[in-house]
C-alpha cells in the first residue's frame, strides 16, 4: 500500500474520533440539562450525606439487622433535607443509592443487607 493511502486512513480515523467526542459531549450535556442535575453540587452533597449517615447510624443503630429498616426509615428524611439544603433535587432512588454506598463504606452493613432493608420500608 502507498503512504498516501495510510495518511488518508489516519486522517479518516482522527476525524471519526473527533466527531464521536463531539456527539458524546452534546448528548451528555443534553441529558444533564433534562435531568436538572448540577454536577458541581454532587460532590458536596455526597460528602454531607456520608457524614450525616455515619453520625445518624452511630446514634440510632445498634448493629442488629432487625433494626436496620427502622434506622434507614428515619435517615431518609434527613438525607432529603440535606439534598434540599444543598439545592440539589434528588429523588428517593438516587438518595437510596447514595445511602447504600455510604452505609457499606462505613462498614455498618453489606450492600445486600441495606437493599433488603430498604425494600422492607418501600
Amino acid at each position: 500500500m502507498s503512504i498516501g493511502l495510510w495518511i488518508a486512513i489516519g486522517l479518516f480515523v482522527l476525524m471519526d474520533v473527533a466527531v464521536t467526542i463531539l456527539v458524546v459531549r452534546r448528548i451528555r450535556a443534553g441529558i444533564l440539562k433534562v435531568s436538572g442535575l448540577d454536577l458541581s453540587k454532587i460532590g458536596p452533597v455526597t460528602v454531607a450525606f456520608h457524614e450525616r449517615i455515619g453520625n445518624y447510624m452511630q446514634a440510632n443503630y445498634s448493629g442488629d439487622l432487625g433494626q436496620l429498616p427502622d434506622a434507614l426509615r428515619g435517615l431518609l428524611p434527613v438525607l432529603r433535607d440535606v439534598a434540599r439544603e444543598q439545592g440539589l433535587p434528588l429523588d428517593d432512588d438516587l438518595i437510596k443509592v447514595a445511602l447504600t454506598a455510604s452505609v457499606t463504606k462505613h462498614r455498618i452493613a453489606s450492600a445486600g443487607q441495606v437493599r433488603e432493608a430498604l425494600a422492607q420500608i418501600a
